[in-house]
């Protein structure tokens, strides 16, 4: 640039020179050497201008383009937010839906329940009404040849036996025995059941049970049903209860607090009835 710039200056010597050395030809040609140098300095001067143009459009461009990116992005979020809230709500309508049937269900079970509870306990009234005349007997003797009509005129025997005074005496004939016969058991002897024709004639026995137990080593029980005897044990476990029986098909205990007896049935709540019957008791 400094030897261009050297070269297209005119010198004064050139020009102080006579006319001969000097020449039109020569001056044209400088001249035209200057506007070269002047046409490639301004190519330069627009080419550098056009390089900060291209980076501040560049510049632009990409803000521009930021821009829209982040537009774009902030609609499709935007979008995919919406589709997941709308499928959030149609899933929390589907769960309320399904809510609203199981609730549905649970009533319709807890009704069933319900019933099912009525009618067990009226079954199990029912099996405990019909062994109202049943005593299960314990330790009577078996013999490989014994009959029914066998069996009756034994525990007839040892039930007269069993009374010393006469005025106390069991008062108890053929007919008033229905039926009488055995249980499957692995042990020997097997109790038996023993069906009275009427309470009157059981109740003349079960009051001498005692007696015949001391005298001829067997027990007499009421036939009470498996639900019964498991209401029994689950009494006799509870601490507020004394002691439980079975008498006339219904299942009682004595209160530890009160000293009276308190009726249950199947599915009762032993905790409330006995809170029940001590509020009772107060009032």
């Amino acid at each position: 640039m400094g030897d261009k710039k050297k070269s297209g200056k005119l010198s004064q010597s050139r020009l102080s020179d006579g006319g001969d050395a000097f020449s039109v030809k020569s001056l044209q040609m400088e001249l035209r050497q200057m506007r070269e140098e002047m046409r490639e300095e301004m190519q330069l001067f627009h080419k550098l201008a056009k390089t900060d143009d291209i980076k501040e459009i560049v510049d632009r461009a990409l803000e521009n383009m930021k821009a829209e990116i982040l537009i774009e992005t902030r609609n499709m979020v935007e979008k995919k937010y919406k589709e997941v809230d709308e499928k959030i709500d149609g899933f929390l309508m589907e769960t309320d839906l399904l809510k609203g049937q199981l609730k549905q269900k649970d009533d319709e079970i807890e009704k069933l329940r319900k019933a099912m509870k009525v009618t067990q306990c009226d079954t199990n009234y029912n099996q405990q009404y019909s062994r109202k005349c049943n005593i299960r007997v314990v330790g009577v003797q078996e013999t490989a040849d014994e009959t029914a009509d066998m069996l009756r005129d034994k525990f007839i025997h040892l039930c007269k036996e069993a009374s010393s005074d006469a005025r106390d005496k069991v008062n108890l004939n053929r007919r008033d025995i229905v039926a009488i016969h055995r249980l499957p058991s692995r042990a020997k002897p097997r109790p038996l059941i023993v069906k009275f024709f009427n309470n009157e004639a059981k109740s003349s026995v079960m009051r001498k049970k005692k007696v015949i137990k001391e005298k001829h080593g067997i027990r007499m029980q009421d036939d009470i049903t498996k639900d019964n005897l498991d209401l029994i044990h689950r009494l006799n476990s509870h601490r507020e209860i004394e002691y439980a029986w079975y008498y006339n098909c219904a299942i009682y205990g004595k209160s530890t607090s009160t000293e009276m007896k308190v009726r249950f049935d199947l599915y009762d709540d032993i905790n409330q009835v006995l809170r029940q019957h001590v509020d009772n008791v107060k009032k």
